[in-house]
């Protein structure tokens, strides 16, 4: 449950290193509601692991990150907080089938995943060979854009 008085946005001693790369390091920051931001700085300063850290798809090497006084993956769970991806490209490497499964995970009540079974015969993105197919990446599925469309 969030707290009224929590900050919309806490990062305490956060760090992130990769490799010998310190992308984050013992950044605390505190955003209140209602109090809109911009991270500012040159290609490489750690603006994007930053957000990566506070929407929970990067854990902090030390530190906490918080979202309404919760744990970031419980924040954007209980749909608290979102984000738009910087580049409009897929995920290399993800299949399809990953891809919805993973966004169905990210709602509470997701909608039935019907549109990609197994069924012999369904005419679903299944039997057209998508759900294999790289979303990231062109492939004999075509276009990785139509490879990410689930016919109906």
């Amino acid at each position: 449950m969030t707290t009224k008085t929590a900050d919309a946005v806490s990062l305490t001693s956060a760090t992130k290193r990769f490799g010998p790369v310190r992308a984050v390091d013992g950044l605390t920051l505190a955003i209140p509601r209602g109090q809109t931001v911009a991270l500012l700085g040159p290609n490489g300063a750690g603006k994007s692991t930053t957000i990566a850290l506070l929407l929970g798809l990067l854990p902090p090497d030390s530190g906490r990150a918080a979202l309404f006084g919760l744990d970031p993956e419980q924040a954007v769970r209980q749909g608290l907080a979102g984000a738009m991806p910087q580049e409009g490209g897929l995920i290399p490497r993800v299949t399809v089938r990953e891809l919805l499964t993973f966004v169905s995970g990210t709602y509470a009540a997701p909608l039935p995943s019907t549109g990609c079974s197994r069924s012999p015969g369904s005419k679903t993105c299944a039997t057209a060979g998508w759900t294999g197919c790289p979303a990231g990446r062109r492939s004999a599925c075509g276009s990785r854009w139509r490879c990410a469309a689930t016919p109906t």
